[in-house]
């Protein structure tokens, strides 16, 4: 009788472990659906693509676009890993509007991993010469790891440092970008990054000091499935122009879903809508303290501008020291507001709303809100006329 009372037990312990085995095969199987490729190591910091017995970085890259030998760097095969040199690469064949990594940026057509000993160590420098890396499209992944991007520059056209082009999954680790700029007549899109499409991933990172015309001076995002930001810097980067819906030095998301874990926004400047951040139908969620900070706008919002049914949620945020016309620290402009445990302290604006202005058709929850030392012609605190829920929270003035 025991037996028997032990075969269902046995049955489904086997199918358990069955089912377990097949999950580890299907996520082994997701993981492995693009080949591991080839090591190429590129072992010079010049540039050409020329057959004279090195391994450029431009090479490299053709030798993994093509999966054939350029030079003297290995065919490429899957998904390859370039190991740059330590003393880095300095971007000198001059040359734009071409997609075939022949000249100017450095083309990217297959997955691949590029890989540096540290952004201290290993830098590559584009000279102005054009951006650093265009990711084209149908491109699956791009990692990058340990470097620093710097001197990247496009005159017409978005991401200075890097142009990720629709549905590429593009993640960056203990990297820096840096004083790279793009420009458009009609204004351009990233003075670091452009990422359309995909998922953008950026760790242990620092984007700092770039530049755009337009939107999004340190990152732009649009239509991207996801966005993980962890314990990344963006400080110091810029934007101008005043058309439309213009902005975010630090960062500009549309159309995206957000997540960050830590880092800081601080000492971005925006002529136009939002000095540190700019959504755009976007949902952000935060975990992790996050700082957003001594940045300015000419215009509306300082810390972060909202609109266009965005979701921003914030748990043990630090908004402080940021300036604006309107809305010193956050302007909610059609969208909704989540506020935990959070300091609002510091911040001013010339007219309305030096903490949070919230305009009609919004809404806001402060919850465990601290709003200190705010300062404004009208609404100190707050300037209010959406639905807000206010509880637990103090203002100070």
């Amino acid at each position: 009788m025991q037996r028997v009372r032990l075969l269902p037990l046995l049955t489904i312990l086997v199918g358990l472990l069955l089912a377990l085995g097949y999950l580890g095969v299907q996520r082994t199987f997701a993981r492995s659906a693009m080949p591991a490729g080839n090591v190429i190591t590129v072992d010079t910091g010049s540039d050409d693509l020329t057959d004279n017995g090195n391994c450029t970085l431009r090479e490299a890259i053709q030798a993994a676009n093509t999966d054939s030998a350029v030079d003297e760097c290995p065919a490429g095969n899957g998904m390859d890993e370039i190991i740059l040199p330590t003393n880095g690469v300095v971007l000198q064949l001059s040359g734009t509007n071409e997609d075939s990594n022949a000249t100017g940026d450095l083309d990217i057509t297959e997955a691949l991993t590029i890989t540096g000993h540290g952004a201290d160590l290993t830098l590559i420098n584009g000279a102005d010469l054009d951006r650093i890396f265009d990711i084209q499209y149908g491109t699956a992944s791009v990692v990058i790891t340990g470097v620093h991007l710097y001197n990247g520059q496009v005159s017409m056209g978005s991401g200075g440092a890097i142009m990720s082009k629709w549905s590429a999954h593009l993640s960056i680790y203990n990297s820096e970008i840096s004083e790279n700029t793009s420009q458009y007549f009609s204004g351009g899109y990233g003075g670091g990054i452009y990422q359309n499409g995909g998922s953008l991933t950026l760790v242990n990172s620092r984007v700092t000091t770039n530049t755009t015309n337009g939107r999004g001076g340190g990152i732009f995002v649009t239509d991207a499935e996801a966005v993980w930001l962890q314990n990344v810097t963006i400080n110091g980067n810029t934007t101008t122009g005043t058309l439309g819906d213009m902005g975010g030095g630090g960062a500009y998301f549309r159309d995206s879903a957000v997540e960050l874990d830590g880092g800081e926004f601080n000492y971005n400047e925006a002529e136009y809508k939002g000095g540190g951040l700019h959504l755009n139908g976007t949902v952000m969620t935060q975990t992790g303290t996050i700082t957003v900070a001594y940045n300015h706008s000419d215009d509306a919002a300082g810390g972060i501008y909202m609109d266009s049914q965005s979701t921003l949620t914030l748990n043990m945020a630090q908004i402080y020291s940021n300036t604006a016309t309107h809305a010193g620290g956050i302007n909610i402009n059609g969208g909704e507001l989540l506020l935990k445990d959070t300091d609002i302290m510091s911040n001013t604006a010339i007219g309305f709303g030096g903490g949070v202005k919230c305009n009609v058709d919004s809404c806001a929850s402060l919850s465990n809100v601290h709003l200190v030392n705010n300062h404004a012609q009208m609404g100190g605190a707050i300037d209010n006329f959406c639905v807000m829920t206010i509880e637990r929270t103090s203002i100070v003035s």
